[in-house]
């Protein structure tokens, strides 16, 4: 892809012309060069948003800020392809089009098509390899594009950066894709690993406390159970009821048996007391005072006599009673019997109608247990399931890893003359603006657990503040213009944003190294800049270079003076970065 022009359809808009080959210098100047004042600056003349419309002709996102501030305003690339030209124009009204040779396109199919023709991307392309993450580095835009050589916008992710310098310098970016994918799985594999940690059910079963093929052998068995609990058991509507019936014979049962044990116990005590007699008779005490010799006198005998009548007789009264109370409590107890009977029978009824049957919260309960144990046992087999899977392809994607280590080493040895191009054509051209600093460009295999395939480390011996960072974004696109594969890109485009950094003298001879090699290489160097700049390697330079080699390559000076001056050609307050 070779520039040819940019233009618009505002009359007012400054026509940009690029040369076919060699340097293009668009330069900001100032009305009058001592002019320090802020209101005269070569700031917001247009030299960045240049750039920007290069971009935006080319799919750039959508901006409302051009649609508000810009309405009705259209551009045009014009550039060459191969053998064919190409006019590519985008409208700030209707930002999701481009009209390609008279062609309308959306924005998305214009993307893809120049993905494919520009830098070979297939219809099955490589994840985040993109025209626009591509041509980012041709057309490096804003502040963080130029905070190194190998980013190109803000946040921009370690594995897009290294992805689009491994396929700019025609390094295989099948070993790239493949590792990120391996890393990618690698992470998933850790994500299902910490949800098991963090799973109050799964934790312990995680680290081993707990086994889950011995639980879920419990669990099945107690499945069985329930199932077969669940299956046999019948709800009975009056179950409460029937509960409520069978408490109350249990107790009525309970107050019989207990009357019954304290009648018994009574009969027990009565036909103890009918059986005990007086201790001693009148015959006994009669004999006893024979035994001495001593004779009572006849009214003692007598009076004895009748004490032993009146003793005879109380004690027939006493077992008259006890055994009219003996026969009565005999009476009771048989009543109670006879109730104890019944209310056994009663109590069997109700407790076999309560264990055949159940109430329907019983069975509720009964089946959310079920259930419960069900979730576990699924749970726990989903878990071993993906646990075996887990630690399946934890190995394998170990053993890849590895493999594909091994194989990026026997790729980077094989491709050695490769890379030794790109290094030694880094080098010649650093070695150019910094002749006493060690430098190169240096690709080594990265086997570090990231997705990192290969480490693209361009080297500039120093300090970034003494303009070897700026240097380095020089040569590390150059170089990829120059010797890089996986492009048909005939241009590279830089900001003002770059040279401020750099000292005139290696300044001066940057632009030196530029010239000679994009014509040499037939390829185009564009760059704006500011006037200073320009002019402060005007001392470096006698004036037959000054003006051969940059005065004679501005295409397009932007003034401070007025409006008309600018590259719209108008006063706008635009955000585009």
């Amino acid at each position: 892809m070779r520039l040819i022009s940019l233009t618009a359809n505002k009359e007012s808009f400054r026509a940009v012309e690029f040369n076919r080959s060699g340097l293009t210098l668009i330069v900001g100047k100032k009305s009058d060069p001592d002019d320090r004042s802020r209101e005269h600056s070569t700031n917001g003349v247009g030299k960045s948003l240049l750039l920007y419309l290069i971009n935006f002709c080319l799919g750039a996102a959508e901006n409302p800020q051009l649609t508000e501030h810009l309405p009705g305003w259209e551009f045009t690339l014009s550039y060459e392809q191969g053998s064919d030209t190409y006019a590519a124009t985008r409208a700030t009204n209707v930002q999701s089009k481009v009209v390609v040779n008279g062609q309308t396109k959306g924005l998305d199919e214009f993307k893809l098509s120049l993905g494919e023709d520009v830098f070979g991307i297939g219809e099955e392309p490589i994840k985040f390899l993109t025209f626009r993450t591509l041509v980012s580095l041709f057309l490096r835009q804003g502040k963080p594009a130029y905070a190194s050589y190998e980013s190109t916008a803000k946040n921009e992710r370690q594995y897009s950066k290294q992805l689009r310098s491994a396929y700019l310098l025609g390094l295989n970016e099948t070993l790239v894709d493949r590792k990120r994918d391996l890393k990618d799985e690698k992470d998933r594999i850790k994500s299902i690993r910490s949800q098991f940690k963090k799973d109050s059910l799964l934790r312990d079963y995680f680290h081993g406390e707990r086994d889950a093929g011995l639980e879920l052998r419990d669990l099945e068995e107690d499945i069985k159970k329930l199932e077969i609990e669940a299956s046999d058991f019948r709800v009975a509507d009056n179950y409460e009821e029937v509960t409520a019936k069978h408490d109350a014979v249990r107790r009525e049962w309970k107050q019989a048996s207990n009357e019954l044990d304290s009648l018994q116990s009574s009969r027990r005590q009565i036909e103890q007391s009918l059986k005990e007699q007086p201790d001693v008779s009148l015959e006994e005490v009669a004999r006893v005072y024979e035994a001495t010799e001593v004779s009572l006198p006849e009214s003692v005998v007598k009076q004895l006599h009748d004490v032993e009548v009146f003793h005879e007789e109380l004690t027939a009264m006493r077992a008259v009673r006890l055994t009219k109370e003996k026969h009565s409590v005999e009476r009771r107890i048989s009543d109670i019997e006879a109730l104890i009977e019944s209310l056994n029978q009663k109590k069997d009824e109700y407790f076999k109608f309560l264990g055949s049957h159940g109430a329907l919260q019983e069975y509720e309960t009964l089946l959310n247990t079920l259930a419960d144990r069900r979730q576990v046992a699924a749970r726990l087999t989903e878990f071993q399931r993906l646990k075996k899977s887990c630690d399946e392809r934890w190995q394998r994607n170990k053993l890849e890893m590895s493999e594909e280590a091994i194989r990026t080493s026997e790729y980077l040895e094989a491709a050695d003359a490769i890379t030794n191009a790109l290094s030694d054509r880094f080098r010649s051209m650093a070695r150019r603006i910094w002749p006493q600093k060690t430098s190169g460009l240096v690709i080594e295999n990265n086997d570090g657990d990231n997705q990192i395939r290969f480490d693209i480390d361009a080297r500039i011996e120093g300090d970034a503040s003494d303009g070897t960072a700026e240097s380095k974004i020089f040569c590390f696109d150059m170089t990829v213009l120059i010797e890089g594969r996986n492009h048909s890109m005939k241009f590279l485009m830089h900001d003002n944003r770059l040279y401020p950094g750099i000292d005139p003298r290696q300044r001066a001879e940057l632009f030196r190294v530029a010239s000679e090699l994009s014509e040499k290489y037939d390829c185009q160097y564009i760059a704006s800049l500011n006037e200073d700049n320009l002019a402060a390697m005007k001392t470096i330079m006698d004036d037959k270079e000054y003006e051969s080699l940059l005065i004679s390559k501005v295409e397009l000076e932007l003034m401070d003076d007025s409006a008309a001056g600018k590259l719209l050609g108008i006063t706008v307050d635009l955000k585009y970065n």
